[in-house]
């Protein structure tokens, strides 16, 4: 954006949180070097609320004449949803704020941030766009007077102003999908890393997708990951000597320390297109999904080391959404199958 930018205050704001506008024209040289966002496809289709996948490549500027990889600049990026004139609009309200966490609902110390990204080394290289390098599955309440969705690098606190938008966001207000929430453990090398790292979540995340099969990592959100409960038991005096020995190596060794296990809860969304069997427990492989987290674990760099999955939980579906003119197509024909069947039956006792 060169040495220097123009910019402006709103009027009458009463904000002390909201941004300086930046209006220089044309000023902003950077942007990815491919994206997904030339349709914006919403997989929610209750209204006011948008479930949909962005990806994108790593940053490229161009100065009028050559066009340079500047990707070694950044931390990661940022994802707003933003009104017709490019700004940001806010999620939350001030008292929104969790006090003890100092967060938001959406898990981030900014109200207007819908999601966040660390940096992902290229498979290809610092100097060849690698296509959806970066990619996240957003499901959120539509602010008033949205627009499009706004992409921006950043490096520690900065912020580029403007970067690349999306096409103009349609919320799907008809038809039906079916939502499924579950969980599984994992044991990790570090506990804490795996909380935190956003390269980790979005591992989880690929992991999944590649598990089952028709879902897409669009259809996924890792909706948390935190320490999984620790075991209890009762311990008898003859124990106590060698629990105190483990303690006292555990504390020797920063390594032990940091390995344990964490919960992953995650959420997905099958539309109506969706022609794959029911999600359950048992769709999930635990030697698959180990596999799988791992691999997208060495992609992304998150350094975080999978040793096993278990405790993979027992799903739950829920239907969202009312049916259009050709809502709940697929559950339709389920339940005329059925009662096809149960017809079928009810006839053969007629002559038999």
């Amino acid at each position: 954006m060169g040495a220097t930018g123009t910019f402006e205050c709103p009027t009458n704001n009463q904000d002390s949180t909201t941004a300086a506008f930046f209006i220089s024209p044309q000023a902003i040289k950077c942007k990815p070097c491919s994206h997904s966002t030339a349709t914006v496809t919403d997989k929610d289709p209750v209204a006011d609320k948008i479930w949909t996948g962005l990806s994108w490549g790593p940053l490229m500027k161009y100065d009028g004449t050559d066009t340079t990889f500047t990707e070694n600049l950044v931390d990661g990026y940022k994802v707003y949803i933003v009104d017709t004139k490019g700004r940001k609009l806010s999620l939350y309200g001030p008292a929104d704020l969790n006090a003890e966490t100092k967060l938001y609902p959406n898990g981030y110390d900014d109200r207007f941030c819908v999601a966040m990204l660390d940096k992902v080394v290229s498979p290809l290289g610092s100097d060849c766009c690698a296509d959806g390098l970066y990619s996240v599955s957003i499901s959120v309440t539509l602010p008033s007077g949205y627009d499009k969705f706004l992409i921006v690098p950043y490096q520690g606190k900065y912020e580029l102003p403007m970067s690349l938008l999306s096409a103009t966001i349609f919320d799907s207000s008809s038809g039906v999908a079916e939502k499924v929430t579950g969980s599984f453990t994992l044991a990790v090398s570090n506990i804490e890393e795996a909380k935190k790292s956003l390269k980790f979540r979005d591992a989880c995340r690929a992991g999944l997708a590649n598990t089952l099969p028709g879902v897409s990592k669009d259809d996924i959100r890792i909706t948390d990951i935190k320490a999984a409960p620790a075991g209890t038991r009762r311990l008898g005096l003859g124990h106590l000597a060698s629990r105190l020995e483990e303690a006292s190596n555990r504390l020797a060794s920063h390594r032990r320390l940091a390995a344990g296990s964490v919960v992953v809860e995650y959420e997905i969304i099958l539309p109506e297109s969706y022609s794959g069997p029911a999600i359950s427990s048992t769709s999930i492989s635990a030697a698959t999904l180990k596999e799988k987290i791992n691999k997208a674990v060495a992609d992304s760099g998150a350094g975080i080391t999978v040793t096993a999955v278990s405790n993979i939980a027992a799903p739950t579906t829920t239907s969202v959404g009312t049916p259009g003119a050709s809502g709940g197509a697929r559950r339709t024909a389920e339940l005329f199958a059925s009662l096809t069947l149960v017809a079928i039956a009810a006839a053969l006792r007629m002559f038999c």
